[in-house]
């Protein structure tokens, strides 16, 4: 199992809050912006596999509302991979 790290980069140098976790297999990093589109989000999904855990700095990293939110949880608990957040303190 792989411990997977995702985060937002800010544009124009502001700054987002960024992933703290040590230990990571590999990051996966999208620019923050207005565009839903997160390709990157979209590699992380295609590559994991049951055992992995999405290690998040917060859940708001991962979708822009909680629709998009609750969906993209679904297909990573569907494909059996775990999800952390660590400002929530959340793993399901």
């Amino acid at each position: 199992p792989r411990r997977i790290g995702y985060r937002r980069l800010a544009p124009y140098g502001r700054q987002i809050p960024q992933l703290v976790e040590e230990h990571l297999d590999v990051i996966y990093e999208d620019v923050a912006n207005d565009i839903v589109a997160r390709p990157k989000l979209a590699a992380l999904i295609a590559a994991a596999r049951p055992g992995d855990t999405v290690i998040v700095q917060g859940l708001d990293v991962l979708a822009q509302d909680l629709r998009s939110l609750c969906l993209v949880v679904e297909k990573l608990i569907a494909l059996g991979v775990a999800i952390h957040a660590i400002d929530e303190a959340l793993t399901f």
